[in-house]
């Protein structure tokens, strides 16, 4: 409380403890939650909209109450007017929105209070949620859904790692939006990433293949899945080589060459067997 700043425009601040001073003692005291009744009116309490009328489903709005983090508190007290005039979207989330057109519109979707699937909210879990540390922006976008519930969502988002979805894996996930929407971005990967929506909004939120491959970035599991992906490449790279091989030294021995040249590299016999040599 003593480093909070004073409060403006009519704004009180008090702690409520649970517990009474009763004489010399404390005693427990109930905190009279929404959905009680008023002890002096007899009118139950309800939560209200912007309108100012009651949410239709007054439990499952509980779950949608998020913390107020000690920052936007202090910004609060110190410039509410700032606050209720703060512009709807965050520059970032700007950017995605008008780089991707399918992100835009699962962000349309989900405002407009429609349900979405398990799969869309997965990309918007690992495209927005990505953005920020504290994942305020994915609440801001997934509030308004029916089955939204703000533990939950922070529970996710503590959750995942920070390895963006792959544009790859949004078009196999959501086939039909994809194909309707105008889907074929192309981006600068000499860096070795990979192509994601996050891209539109900074490259260095997309690891590269070396940032990958590492543990904090990917789970064992993963890892592994990688390691026997690479381990069957490297059977399938050597069975071809040695059938090219054969057919290479055949050749060679028919004309009689000991080397050839190709590219600048020598392909050559050393102790009975073929080499590349500079």
């Amino acid at each position: 409380m003593s480093k909070l700043p004073y409060p403006e425009l009519g704004v009180v601040v008090e702690p409520y403890l649970p517990t009474l001073a009763v004489g010399i003692g404390w005693r427990e005291r109930a905190i009279l939650l929404p959905l009680g009744i008023e002890r002096q009116t007899k009118v139950r309490s309800l939560f209200l909209n912007a309108e100012g009328d009651p949410y239709p489903e007054q439990l499952r709005f509980l779950k949608k109450i998020k913390e107020l983090s000690l920052a936007d508190l202090k910004t609060f007290l110190r410039h509410p007017v700032a606050v209720k005039n703060k512009k709807r979207w965050d520059d970032r989330l700007q950017r995605l929105k008008k780089g991707c057109p399918v992100i835009n519109a699962l962000i349309e979707k989900a405002q407009a209070g429609r349900m979405l699937t398990y799969k869309e909210k997965l990309v918007l879990f690992y495209t927005v949620g990505l953005l920020d540390k504290e994942g305020d922006l994915l609440h801001q976008v997934l509030y308004p859904l029916p089955d939204y519930n703000y533990h939950k969502v922070k529970r996710i988002l503590k959750a995942i790692k920070p390895n963006p979805i792959s544009c790859i894996k949004i078009r196999e996930f959501l086939p039909e939006l994809t194909n309707s929407l105008n889907c074929h971005c192309v981006f600068d990967l000499k860096d070795g990433r990979y192509p994601s929506p996050l891209l539109h909004v900074n490259p260095l939120l997309v690891p590269t293949e070396e940032e990958r491959f590492c543990l904090q970035r990917t789970s064992l599991s993963q890892l592994a899945r990688v390691f026997v992906e690479l381990w069957r490449e490297k059977e399938r790279i050597e069975t071809k080589l040695n059938r090219v091989k054969a057919e290479l030294k055949k050749g060679l021995e028919k004309k009689g060459w000991q080397e050839i040249t190709v590219e600048g590299r020598q392909v050559c016999f050393v102790d009975g067997d073929l080499e590349v040599r500079q």
